[in-house]
């Protein structure tokens, strides 16, 4: 017959085990609802696409590059 100390680690081992099962599934960071380019607002092909094409990827990131640029000559 299992003792308490048995029971415990028993329902311990079956908390942790679903605890490890959920996270480590993964999720994406980024979803596009709307499934529109961040950059032109063409339809994207699916809600973990950010962009329609690699020319509007490197358009927005050059952007964003220029505005931390310039919000960190303000700072200085």
């Amino acid at each position: 017959m299992a003792d308490e100390v048995d029971v415990a680690n028993n329902a311990q081992e079956i908390v942790l085990s679903a605890a490890i099962q959920q996270f480590s599934k993964q999720t994406p960071e980024f979803v596009n609802h709307e499934q529109k380019c961040l950059n032109c607002g063409e339809p994207v092909e699916t809600t973990a696409h950010k962009f329609c094409c690699h020319e509007c990827e490197e358009d927005y990131r050059a952007r964003k590059e220029a505005e931390i640029r310039r919000s960190g000559r303000r700072n200085a």
